[in-house]
């Protein structure tokens, strides 16, 4: 199995009281075993994986804080549909 990936991170602290944060990762996987969907192991795979992640983190008062996340993936299996159709 062999992975390559970069994730990219940004935090801004606005205010005392106002922070944020903004993440973006890529990884690309190679030689990997996967199940594909009529159930048959398929070797040598290739797989990606992209994202994104934001936060905002805002203190309003004392001992209160307002934390929200977000996040969006996608996720993408690349093989031969060839070996799928195989008994």
């Amino acid at each position: 199995e062999e992975l390559r990936g970069l994730e990219l991170n940004w935090r801004a602290a606005w205010t005392a009281d106002l922070r944020t944060e903004l993440a973006w990762y890529g990884y690309d996987k190679a030689n990997v075993i996967v199940r594909n969907t009529d159930s048959f192991n398929i070797s040598d795979a290739r797989t990606t994986h992209r994202g994104i992640e934001a936060q905002l983190d805002l203190a309003f008062a004392t001992n209160w804080q307002l934390l929200l996340t977000a996040t969006w993936q996608r996720h993408r299996y690349d093989n031969n549909p060839s070996i799928s159709a195989q008994d």
